[in-house]
């Protein structure tokens, strides 16, 4: 079975941990503590129409608008995508289907991205230079990136009406 051996800093401890059984999110923490690769905490599984700081999607989940006809989910096959409740059409994807699923991380920089199982970043909003920033599935079927002074960085421009 693989073993790492994990040393954390200021602590006078170490010790060695199996990891074959480990869940992505220990992965991701490993690789994160060990490498720096993620820069954030992780968080809860992002709810509601919105993504804060250090909130997560794993494969399978969502969040909705909160007039509840637009969803946003991570899914099974890789893809983000932004669905019209109404006719289950796709508003937005983004195109990476087929890559091993990770997990879509809203980062205390402000950027968001979607990593593969080995925790490599294979999207991003590219607005890291925004700290604070959240993530808001709107009610006109467009979901947008805010700073928290409530200015839009960034946007999929799918609004609707």
């Amino acid at each position: 079975m693989p073993k790492v051996r994990i040393e954390l800093l200021n602590v006078t401890e170490s010790k060695t941990e199996d990891i074959s059984t480990f869940g992505l999110e220990d992965k991701f923490y490993i690789k994160g503590a060990l490498s720096n690769n993620i820069n954030t905490q992780l968080g809860c599984t992002a709810h509601r129409d919105n993504m804060q700081p250090g909130e997560v999607l794993n494969p399978s989940e969502f969040i909705l608008s909160a007039n509840g006809q637009y969803t946003f989910v991570y899914q099974g096959d890789g893809n983000l995508v932004l669905y019209q409740n109404s006719n289950n059409q796709p508003l937005w994807i983004s195109k990476t289907r087929g890559k091993t699923n990770g997990m879509c991380i809203m980062h205390s920089d402000g950027n968001f991205v979607i990593y593969d199982w080995d925790a490599n970043p294979i999207w991003s909003s590219d607005t890291s230079q925004h700290p604070g920033s959240y993530l808001v599935v709107e009610n006109d079927g467009n979901v947008v990136i805010y700073r928290p002074d409530g200015t839009p960085v960034w946007s999929i421009n799918t609004c609707i009406g």
